[in-house]
C-alpha cells in the first residue's frame, strides 16, 4: 500500500497560458512561492523541469511549509532529502554508476539506501547545494517514478485508508513582520544580557517598594498604611488588565465556579492582611530589621505545613530553622530602633505570606483550579482592594479628601503615590519575568540575597543606626534561609 501525500491547499496546479509572437501558447504552472514550471523543449514532461525535479521542488516545499508554521518536519519528508545528499557525495565521480538516480532512493540505480536527485537537462548539480552549474557529460535521464514511500516492515504504515497531510497556510509577509516587531527588545538584546536586565529590574523593583513605603509612611508624613496598600490593589488590578487582555503577557484563565471565586475571596483576605501589616511595620521600624523579619517566612510556612496539612519535614529541614529563629532573635534585641507594634505587624505580615502560600497550594490544587501567577494576581487585586476599604473608611478616616488637599498643596505626593503604586505592580511583574527566563530556584536565591541588599541599600540612605550583634544576627537569619532551600531540596530528591 503507498502512501499518498496530497500537495497544500494554496499550490496551484493550474496552467497560466501566454500567447507567444508564432500564434502559440506558452504555459506554466504555478507552484507558489513566486514559483512557476515555465514551458522548455528539454523536458520530459513539457515543462522546464522534469517530472522528478518538480517531486523534488514540491517536497522541499513542504519542508519549507512546516518549517515556516513551527512544526517539526515528518520524517518521510527529511529521509529522502538526507538520502540524496549522501549518495551524491559518494557517488558524484564514480564511474560504475549514473551520477544521479530517482527521488526515494530505492531505484535500480542507486542502493544500499542511498539517493541522488535528477538535475536539470544538460546540467549538473553542485555539491555544496548551491545552483545548478552546466556540464559537459551527457546525463543519463532516468524514468519518472510517483512519489510514494514504502510501507516495508514498518506497522505504523499498514493503514487500509491513504494518509493525507493538511499543510498549514504560509504566513504573509505582514504577519511574519508583526511577529518580529512583536519580540520588541529580545530581537536586539542578546538572551543572557536580557535575563541580567529583568534580575535587575526584580531587584531595583523589589526594594524601591520598601524603600518607597518606608519615605511616604515614616519621612513624609504620609501616615495612612491602609489607604495606601489600597492604592497598591487597585494599580495592580488595572496593570494586570492591560498586561493580560491587551498586551497578552500571559494568556487569559477565567473563573469557572462559585467555588473556585470563593477560594480565591480567601486568598485576597490573606494578602490584604500580609501587605498592611507589612506596610503598617515599616512606619514603626526600619528597612534592615523589617526584611530580618520577613526572612524568618520559612519558619512559619513549616509550621503552617504542619498544622493545616500535617506534613512533616525531615529533620535536617528542621534544624535548618534553628539558625533562622535565633538569628532573629539576636537582632530583636540587639536593635536600636525597636518597636513591639511594629515587631508584631512584622511577624504578621511575615506569618500571612506563609499562610498565603499553604492555602493557596491546598485550595488551588486541582489543575481545573490552578491560575497563573498573573491571572491570580488580576482577580485578587480588586478583591483585595475592596475588602480595604470599609477597613481604610472605618480606621483611617476620611482619606481620600485629606490625601486630596495634600495633593493641592505638593504636587511631589502625586509622583511620589503613582510612582508607589506602579513599582508595587512591577514587583509582581517581575516575579513572573525572573521565574519565566530563568527558574523558581533561582527566583528563591535572588530572594534570600535580596534581603541582605535591601537592608544594606536602606542603611546607606535613611542612616539607620546598626549594631555588630544585630548584623550577626541577621546573617544568622539569612544562613539559616539557605541552609533550609538546601535541606529541602535534598529532601525533594530524595523523596523522588
Amino acid at each position: 500500500m503507498e502512501l499518498k501525500i496530497s500537495p497544500p491547499k494554496n499550490i496551484a496546479n493550474k496552467k497560466v497560458c501566454y500567447n507567444v509572437s508564432n500564434g502559440g501558447e506558452k504555459c506554466s504552472v504555478e507552484l507558489g512561492l513566486n514559483l512557476e514550471l515555465s514551458y522548455s523543449k528539454f523536458s520530459t514532461n513539457g515543462y522546464g523541469f522534469t517530472f522528478l525535479q518538480r517531486q523534488e521542488l514540491e517536497q522541499q516545499f513542504f519542508i519549507y511549509k512546516y518549517i515556516e508554521a513551527g512544526l517539526p518536519v515528518p520524517s518521510h519528508l527529511i529521509i529522502p532529502v538526507y538520502k540524496s545528499f549522501t549518495c551524491s557525495l559518494k557517488g558524484l565521480h564514480d564511474g560504475n554508476y549514473p551520477h544521479y538516480t530517482n527521488l526515494m532512493g530505492y531505484g535500480h540505480m542507486c542502493w544500499e539506501h542511498k539517493s541522488r536527485m535528477e538535475p536539470e537537462p544538460r546540467r549538473c548539480r553542485r555539491t555544496d547545494g548551491k545552483k545548478w552549474r552546466l556540464c559537459s557529460r551527457s546525463i543519463v535521464m532516468v524514468e519518472a517514478q510517483s512519489w510514494t514511500t514504502r510501507r516495508g516492515s514498518n506497522p505504523r504504515l499498514e493503514s487500509p485508508q491513504d494518509q493525507v497531510l493538511d499543510m498549514p497556510v504560509t504566513p504573509t509577509a505582514e504577519i511574519r513582520q508583526q511577529q518580529y516587531s512583536n519580540g520588541g527588545i529580545t530581537s536586539l538584546v542578546s538572551p543572557n544580557v536580557l535575563t541580567a536586565l529583568i534580575i535587575a529590574s526584580w531587584y531595583c523593583s523589589n526594594i524601591g517598594v520598601l524603600l518607597l513605603n518606608k519615605y511616604l509612611l515614616s519621612f513624609y508624613g504620609y501616615r495612612y498604611p491602609i489607604f495606601l496598600t489600597m492604592l497598591h490593589m487597585l494599580s495592580c488590578a488595572t496593570y494586570s488588565l492591560v498586561a493580560i487582555k491587551w498586551l497578552e503577557v500571559v494568556p487569559f484563565q477565567q473563573i469557572h465556579s462559585r467555588k473556585q471565586f470563593f477560594k480565591i475571596l480567601s486568598l485576597s483576605a490573606i494578602f490584604c492582611f500580609s501587605v498592611v501589616c507589612g506596610n503598617t511595620s515599616l512606619r514603626y521600624l526600619p528597612v534592615s530589621f523589617n526584611q530580618a523579619i520577613g526572612a524568618t517566612t520559612p519558619f512559619f510556612t513549616a509550621i503552617f505545613a504542619f498544622v493545616i496539612t500535617c506534613k512533616k519535614e525531615t529533620a535536617e529541614v528542621y534544624l535548618a530553622l534553628v539558625p533562622v529563629v535565633l538569628g532573629i532573635v539576636l537582632a530583636s534585641n540587639s536593635e536600636p530602633l525597636f518597636h513591639l507594634f511594629g515587631f508584631v505587624m512584622a511577624l504578621g505580615s511575615t506569618a500571612g505570606r506563609a499562610l498565603k502560600s499553604v492555602v493557596q497550594g491546598l485550595l488551588l490544587s486541582s489543575d481545573a483550579e490552578k491560575l497563573h501567577s498573573m491571572n491570580l494576581l488580576l482577580y485578587m487585586a480588586p478583591m483585595a482592594a475592596m475588602i480595604l476599604l470599609p477597613f481604610t473608611l472605618y480606621i483611617e478616616g476620611n482619606v481620600a479628601a485629606v490625601t486630596v488637599e495634600k495633593a493641592k498643596g505638593d504636587g511631589f505626593m502625586v509622583f511620589l503615590l503613582i510612582g508607589n503604586a506602579t513599582v508595587a505592580y512591577l514587583v509582581n511583574l517581575t516575579n513572573f519575568l525572573v521565574t519565566k527566563h530563568t527558574s523558581a530556584l533561582t527566583l528563591q536565591v535572588l530572594g534570600n540575597a535580596k534581603a541582605a541588599v535591601a537592608a544594606v541599600v536602606s542603611v546607606l540612605i535613611f542612616r539607620n543606626p546598626v549594631n555588630i550583634m544585630g548584623i550577626t544576627g541577621f546573617a544568622a537569619t539569612v544562613m539559616g534561609v539557605v541552609l533550609y532551600s538546601e535541606a529541602k531540596k535534598r529532601s525533594k530528591v530524595t523523596a523522588h
